[in-house]
Parts: C-alpha cells; structure tokens; sequence
C-alpha cells in the first residue's frame, strides 16, 4: 500500500507530538496511528480480527494515550451563508477530530470559556462504553457536575470500541449551537478499500439558538392542545442542512436577505475520487432531529458498519441515519475522467426543515472546478420516517440473543408538571429532571437504597439481573420518531415494527447491536443488553430538547458492585465544588 505525503505527514505529526492538528474533513486518513515499538505494516491490536475477537471482550492493551485540548467559547460563524452565534471547540467547526487505535487511552482536558453569557459544559463521548471509568462519560447531573466557567476538567478513558462516532456536549441542548466533532477510532477492517476519506457529518441546522428552541419545546401547555400553531412548537423546524458543517441557505441568495454574511460564497464539501478505487466514508448523523438520508447519485454504496458494530457488507444506494447513528460504507467509483456527481443527504419528511437537502460534490479528475454536478438523484425506496430494515444488518462478529432475566415495558408519551406544561415521559406519569450540581452516579456509589431515588431521578434499578429485556412502546402519531440512545452499552434489537409489540415477534439469532436505533411514531422496538458493565446509565432519545423535556431514564446496573467502585476521581469532586460555588445565587432553565 503507497501512502501519500499527506499521510506521511499525518504519521509523522501524531508520532512526535502530544497535541496535534488533524486533517480537514475530507482528506485522507491512515489505517491506523504510529504506536510505541511499532512494526511497519503491523497493527496495534496484532493478530485480532473483526471475525476472531468478541468486540466487548478483546480490547487491546496498547500503552498509548492521545491527548487533547479542547477549548469552548463563543462564535459567530455561517455554515450556510445565514450568521448565527455558536459555541465552538477551539473555534472550529465541526470542531476537531479525535482519533486513536482501538485500546488507546485518549485524555481531553476541556476548558470552559464561554462568557458573555457564562454557561456550564460537559462533552459525551458517543458509543463508548467507559468499561471501568463510567465517570467520564461525560453527561451533567448523571456521571459528573456541569464544569462551571472559566474551570476545567480532564477527561481520561479508553477506546473500548472502533469504528466511527462522535462527541458531543451533554449539556442542556446545547451541541446543537457548535460543540460537536468526529471521533474515528482504528480497528481491523473486514472489507477492502484503497481509500479512507474519514468523517461525512450529517447536521440539520437551526439559526435560532438552543435557548429559543428549548423554549419553544417547553412552553406548550394542556390547554395549547386546540392551539394548532402552539402546539407546532413541540416540533421545532430545522431551517437547513450541512454536510461536515457546509450548506447553502437558500434565501442568502436573494438581495432582501437579513442576518446573512456580507459576501459569502457557496462552499461545498468535495470528496475527489478515481474510477477504479474503492473509498471508506463514515458516516454520522450529528444535528438535533433530523433523521437523513445520504446517497451519491450514479453509485451504490456497500454498508459494511452501523454504529460501532462491524456487519456482513450489503448494498443500498441511501443510508438511513438518525441522530446519533453512523455507519461506515464503501463506494466504488465508477465514473470516469472529467465527470462530477452529487452526493446528497436529504432529511426524511417525518422530521421538519425548510432546506432538508445538504449538497457536496463528488469530482474525478479533470473535472470542471468552475461548473456544479448536474446528476439525477437517485430513487429512493426507503421507508418515510423509519431506519433502515433491521434484517439487512448483520454482526460480523456474530452473537445470539439469550434468554433474558428481566423483561421491563415503557412507554413513551406526554405528561403535565406542576406549572401545567407538558413534558416527555418513558414511566407515565413521570418525567426525568436532572441536578448538576449532584450526580445520580455519585449517590448510587454512596448506597443510597433504591426507596429513596426521587421520581425526577428516573433511575431503574435492574439489581443483579445478567440479561435485561427492553421493550419501547411509542404509542400514537402525536409524537416524533424517537432516537433512542443507550449509553454504557450496546442494544441487540429484537423487533421493530408498528403499533405496540405483538408479544411474539423478535429476532434472536445474530440481532443487530448498535447504540442508537430509532423508533417510529404509533410503533415500538424490543432490544436486550448484557448487564456487564456496572454503572448508572442514561438511556433517553438523542433528540437534545426531547433530554431537555425529561424523555431520559437512568438504568442502575448491579448496585452493589457500583458501590465498590474506586473512590471518585479527585477530578469530579473538585468539578462539583467549582460548579456549586458558581451556580450559588444564580437561577438557571429548567433544561436537562
């Protein structure tokens, strides 16, 4: 294999120094990273495979930590031609990848500089399971305190998975506003390709605020019911749609437009490719509720990971995404010299935008730089509002569904609180209400007796069972679909379907494990995970207001092992005390 002088580059820079810039989204990304004592052509975790080695069970011990600064502060950028506020991650965006080997350590020390106004942070590290370190994963009033302004905290766990993800702010809804970036972490590769062209992020786009969304979400009431345009505001309109943080605002183009930047220019992603070659694109959804749909026109693409789980390579020409899912695929480029294409992601009708279509181009040598693809979209058969058929992906690495010792029903719908809103529910009529000035993480490490978790903590104490059975009822079209997200695990999906769960339907040879599955209005989904991961682990629908709104509970796995846990780290004390003193006197939204 010839590396390119970008990719020696690449190497060379991530070798010699602890800190590094990383390519621009789009450009070429190696195989894997130099690690100590390497061995030309030798991969870090050795002779594992993705057929050979359990996924959960067989990380590597590599010896190596990748570290990272991340810092947060305010901007003002426009992705799409329109201006609008942000909070970036060392003034980027998307802010800057993350990459390791599979079994690195990887440390970010994140340093709060939001000012003018202060508010508080915290990054989650989408996917990653915090085997043995559920303190840093990186979510306010769960695992830690917020990190308060003008403080910092070190985050510090292990790659314990590969494949492609991302990470995000946990913060109310605030990574919608900016803190978001890619994370691709190394692994053994079961399908071939000559090109890996790193991370496509798929963002619907709002130019209000999270605030102002958050608002709109949470200011609906009973009585609104009959309130047809106030009622609207429980689905919030994406205003358009990106691609690794490039878009095009329709009305910048007009000369009445207001609030656009003064002299900008459409700028597109552009993914250059030869006919022959075979290109890896990772693919992630990373906006608020959009669920997409990516294809390239005039090729197919062979799916060959969803979420961290490598599968049986198919073939499709779209990939369905909701948020917070990904999925590696492989894209023959069959076109020839001078052509150019599009490559198109298109939110699905079930979830609102004024622009859902985001554009980049896909160019083969000697193309026209000065003229814009002129292709045809490709049909798309896929379903309106739901992922893609479960059937359809496979575990490379294959396992079966064990009999559970635990069966839990929940049901996703509306609930009032006591100033007359309505609010999202898992445990009618209950809804999740989250403290970061006190982790629900820390008080299980405590002991508290299972009596005594407040109905706003939302925590489910699954004791000492080993197999937990899950099944997620969305009853009624009054709802979105719902991007449901398990963190400190991944979920065997069983069924999917319409309507509630037969009671009879589920897959249980070889089922599709991933984190985050969708789940349509008026249907359902039954899932399973193995209880071998003790922690106390939020499982919620990633649409960030639907957190925001209370749609979160918190599973309590094996208690008594929790409580056993290593002393808290000295990091997450003192993160508390910073945030009490600056939260003292202040009021704050009441927004998970």
């Amino acid at each position: 294999m010839k590396l390119s002088i970008s990719l020696i580059i690449h190497f060379w820079t991530v070798l010699v120094f602890a800190h590094v810039e990383y390519p621009n989204y789009g450009a070429p990304l190696p195989r894997f990273l130099p690690y100590a004592n390497s061995k030309p052509g030798v991969a870090p975790w050795g002779d594992r495979t993705s057929k050979n080695t359990d996924p959960y069970l067989g990380t590597p011990s590599t010896g190596m930590t990748r570290k990272y600064k991340f810092t947060l502060s305010r901007s003002k950028i426009a992705p799409d031609g329109f201006n609008k506020d942000v909070i970036l991650v060392n003034g980027q965006f998307p802010g800057p990848m993350i990459e390791a080997n599979w079994g690195d350590w990887i440390e970010v020390d994140l340093i709060n500089n939001i000012t003018s106004p202060e508010e508080g942070a915290a990054i989650h590290w989408h996917g990653l399971q915090q085997r043995e370190t559920p303190w840093m994963d990186g979510v306010p009033g769960i695992s830690q305190c917020a990190i308060a302004p003008n403080k910092q905290m070190k985050y510090r766990f292990r790659a314990d998975r590969y494949g492609t993800s991302w990470y995000h702010s946990h913060y109310s809804s605030q990574y919608v506003d900016g803190i978001t970036g890619a994370m691709v972490i190394y692994g053994p590769d079961h399908v071939d390709f000559e090109v890996d062209l790193g991370p496509v992020l798929l963002h619907d786009w709002r130019h209000e605020s999270y605030e102002a969304v958050n608002e709109e979400v949470m200011r609906v009431r009973l009585q609104d019911i009959v309130n047809i345009p106030k009622l609207l505001g429980l689905l919030p309109i994406a205003s358009a749609n990106l691609i690794n943080g490039k878009g095009a605002y329709n009305n910048c183009g007009s000369t009445e437009a207001k609030n656009c930047s003064s002299g900008w220019k459409r700028q597109l992603q552009t993914l250059n490719f030869e006919k022959g070659k075979r290109y890896k694109l990772r693919l992630a959804n990373v906006g608020g509720d959009g669920t997409q749909k990516f294809g390239i026109d005039g090729h197919n693409l062979t799916v060959v990971a969803t979420d961290y789980t490598q599968i049986e390579p198919y073939e499709t020409n779209i990939v369905t995404l909701a948020v917070g899912q990904r999925s590696d695929v492989i894209v023959t480029a069959t076109g020839n010299d001078g052509e150019s294409f599009w490559a198109r992601s298109r939110v699905a009708w079930c979830s609102l935008t004024w622009q859902g279509e985001a554009m980049a181009m896909v160019r083969y040598p000697k193309a026209d730089l000065t003229l814009e693809p002129k292709s045809k979209a490709q049909v798309d058969n896929s379903s309106w509002c739901a992922g893609d058929p479960l059937p359809l992906s496979k575990p490379y690495y294959p396992m079966d569904a064990e009999e559970p010792t635990t069966i839990r029903t929940f049901n996703t719908f509306y609930t009032i609180n006591s100033t007359g809103h309505l609010m999202f529910s898992f445990n009618f009529p209950e809804t999740f209400k989250g403290n970061y000035s006190t982790p629900l993480l820390s008080k299980a490490n405590q002991g508290i007796a299972s009596q005594k978790w407040s109905s706003f903590d939302q925590v489910y104490d699954f004791a000492s069972n080993q197999t937990i059975r899950v099944v997620l009822n969305n009853p009624t079209y009054m709802q979105n679909a719902h991007a449901i997200h398990l963190h400190g695990h991944d979920m065997m999906v069983l069924a999917e379907g319409t309507g509630n769960w037969d009671e009879k339907t589920l897959n249980l040879k070889n089922p599709i494990r991933r984190d985050t599955q969708i789940v349509v209005p008026n249907g359902h989904i039954v899932f399973q995970y193995k209880a071998d991961n003790p922690g106390l682990w939020p499982f919620h629908c990633h649409i960030p207001w639907h957190v925001s709104d209370g749609l979160v509970m918190n599973f309590l796995e094996h208690p008594d092992k929790v409580r056993s846990l290593s002393t808290i780290p000295s990091a997450m004390k003192q993160t508390c005390s910073e945030w009490e003193d600056w939260v003292r006197g202040r009021f704050l939204p009441d927004q998970n």
